[in-house]
């Protein structure tokens, strides 16, 4: 006839030769299936990949490709049937990124998201009390990351002099940073005066200053500081007498002790420091039976420094019972343990049944359910192989055909030993058990089309021949004819 016609195929001959017919003949079409050309490209048509794809299967994509500032987000066009030659284009996205701008202390000024290779807008200039505001930290007109701009400053100056009783300025004009200190000139001195300050403050300076001296007569400024030298008492004393301390706070975590100076006599001006001396507490560490494990003095505040781990059988270590970070008052410290539980998860009890059923055996393989298991691992095989593994979830038992493993598996017409063996595993499917081994069972796979098994077809070497009639399959062998289940024809 007319070469005939394929979906997904090429017409490529027949079977057999009919040029010198001498009996019946069935001849029949032979077909090769088609390739095509599956190609994929980068954004720019540069090729990635090419291969050739049988019709109607899939192609494989290659790994997803990169381009500088965009995000990958697939391809044009579906690759999974392949019927014709294919161009397979992958699609990007542009980035965007973030822009935050900051003052100085870190407050956000303003924050925006800014297409790769694209401008940035700045916020209105800041201002900072004390600065002047000189620009940003970075440019900002190519974004190609996220990118963090800080707000940049110069420090205002003022200029600050000192003068005498007279009104003569005493040294150079000095010019300070906004809100730093100036430095005072020696205290002057006047005869029959004590010198007790200056006119003005000058340790936090805003503004331009003239700074004037200030005197009492015959008197002496005498201050006292407590802890971290905070000023606790100033007075003016006259010449010759004692200052008179104030009571010195309590303060946590210390101990007052004394003044670092005397002050029964005063002749000059003078600062008189609390001495405060920190409080040291005693931190034991002790094991689970109150055995001592170390101990050691720390100052009030300070963290306490574990020793190692303890160890006791049968038990892991889990921590301590209390928090030795901020230590405050005397402390006892206990090692904690959670007792060791170990779960045998091994699958018990493992049987296999065969069961004649309708031309068929239904094998049935079960076992105990383990506490604990979530799914469980079977492993089924023959010999050196391996026919399956499946892993069953919940379920304790499995049963199949013995006909549905032989075509799954194609097995020949033989006798067969059968092992099987379980293993439990958790919620992820990882073993926590090993393999159990169930019984060994033979099973015997018989030739679909005679109905025979590997030990009859050995006793005759005499080749036979499948034809299929009128859609019937029939067997030819020794000049007699049988029906597929092995029934000879009259």
């Amino acid at each position: 006839p007319k070469d005939p016609t394929r979906e997904g195929y090429h017409f490529t001959g027949w079977d057999k030769k009919f040029d010198n017919i001498t009996a019946d003949l069935t001849v029949k079409a032979q077909y090769e299936i088609n390739k095509y050309k599956v190609v994929f490209v980068d954004w720019d048509d540069k090729e990635l990949t090419s291969e050739e794809v049988e019709h109607g299967k899939s192609a494989t994509a290659p790994k997803d490709p990169e381009r500088e500032g965009h995000t990958f987000t697939g391809w044009d066009k579906k690759f999974d049937n392949i019927t014709s030659n294919l161009t397979v284009k992958a699609q990007y996205e542009i980035n965007k990124y973030e822009v935050l701008f900051l003052d100085w202390d870190n407050t956000e000024l303003k924050k925006e998201d800014v297409e790769y290779g694209k401008s940035a807008t700045a916020p209105m200039d800041p201002t900072r009390e004390g600065y002047i505001f000189t620009g940003w930290d970075k440019k900002f007109d190519n974004i190609t990351a996220e990118l963090t701009v800080k707000a940049q400053y110069e420090i205002k100056t003022f200029s600050v002099k000192f003068f005498d009783k007279d009104g003569n300025q005493i040294g150079e004009t000095q010019t300070v940073n906004w809100n730093e200190a100036a430095v005072a000139p020696s205290d002057p001195v006047w005869e029959g005066h004590t010198f007790t300050g200056w006119s003005a403050a000058f340790d936090h300076v805003k503004s331009d200053l003239d700074i004037k001296p200030i005197f009492d007569v015959e008197t002496y400024a005498v201050t006292f500081l407590g802890f971290n030298d905070v000023e606790l008492k100033k007075e003016n004393v006259e010449y010759g007498k004692a200052a008179t301390a104030p009571t010195a706070p309590e303060v946590t975590g210390y101990t007052f002790k004394n003044w670092d100076k005397e002050f029964n006599n005063i002749t000059g001006d003078l600062t008189v420091k609390a001495v405060y001396e920190i409080n040291k507490y005693k931190v034991v560490f002790v094991d689970w039976d109150d055995k001592e494990l170390k101990s050691e003095e720390v100052e009030h505040g300070s963290a306490a420094t574990a020793p190692e781990d303890p160890t006791r059988e049968g038990y892991t270590f889990i921590g301590w019972d209390k928090k030795f970070d901020n230590i405050t008052a005397d402390l006892t410290v206990k090692a904690q343990y959670e007792e060791v539980v170990v779960v045998d998860y091994t699958p018990k009890n493992l049987k296999a049944v065969l069961v004649p059923k309708d031309d068929d055996v239904l094998i049935t393989l079960s076992w105990d359910k383990v506490e604990g298991a979530i799914s469980y691992d079977l492993r089924v095989s023959i010999g050196e192989k391996e026919l399956f593994m499946r892993n069953t979830m919940t379920l304790n038992v499995i049963a199949t055909k013995l006909s549905d493993i032989e075509k799954e598996y194609e097995l020949t017409p033989g006798t067969f030993t059968i092992d099987w063996e379980v293993r439990s595993t958790d919620m992820f499917g990882k073993a926590i058990s090993d393999w159990a081994k169930g019984n060994s069972f033979e099973v015997t796979v018989k030739d679909p089309a005679t109905g025979i098994d590997e030990v009859e077809s050995q006793k005759s070497k005499v080749e036979s021949q499948k034809l299929l009639i009128n859609g019937k399959l029939f067997i030819l062998r020794e000049g007699n004819m049988y029906d597929a289940s092995g029934v000879k024809i009259q």
